[in-house]
């Protein structure tokens, strides 16, 4: 009888200490360690910018991940590890932007990104005639066009 007594104590503790790892593991799985950033991606007129390569760059350990906008101008980062991280957002005919974001546990942060329009450079098609004034460059241009023209014979067919 005593023997059996102790099988049975035994046997309740096993159970027991089994049941408790049990609930311990669906607590740490429950543990986050990341957090989400979304948000919109829109020019100075409030457009929606569609394509812009939108990266964002984990300031402690400088690991990267990169998207693209889609049609509604939105992206999205999931996984992040918490901490400060730059989002840099940059697109065709546009000035880069970058701001900081703090990535929180367990929580989706929302930063919206406005784009504004890069000025255009206006570049010289012939650098090796530059003059500085503008009056002066409508006025030689013309010239220098008519003695620097290049003519070139045609092309031979090709057999048949």
């Amino acid at each position: 009888m005593k023997r059996n007594l102790g099988s049975l104590r035994v046997l309740a503790l096993t159970l027991a200490i089994f049941g408790m790892l049990t609930l311990s593991a669906g607590v740490a799985y429950g543990q986050a360690v990341d957090g989400n950033i979304v948000g919109t991606v829109v020019d100075s007129q409030g457009a929606v910018v569609v394509g812009a390569e939108v990266t964002a760059t984990n300031t402690a350990t400088d690991v990267a991940a990169t998207t693209k906008t889609g049609t509604t101008g939105e992206y999205r980062f999931d996984h992040l590890l918490a901490g400060t991280y730059k989002v840099t957002a940059k697109a065709t005919g546009f000035k880069t932007i970058t701001e900081m974001v703090n990535v929180e546990l367990n929580k989706t942060g929302t930063r919206n990104l406005s784009l504004t329009r890069a000025r255009r450079r206006r570049r010289w098609k012939f650098p090796a005639f530059r003059p500085r004034s503008i009056r002066l460059r409508r006025k030689l241009r013309p010239r220098f066009l008519r003695e620097n023209w290049v003519i070139c014979p045609p092309l031979p067919k090709a057999a048949a």
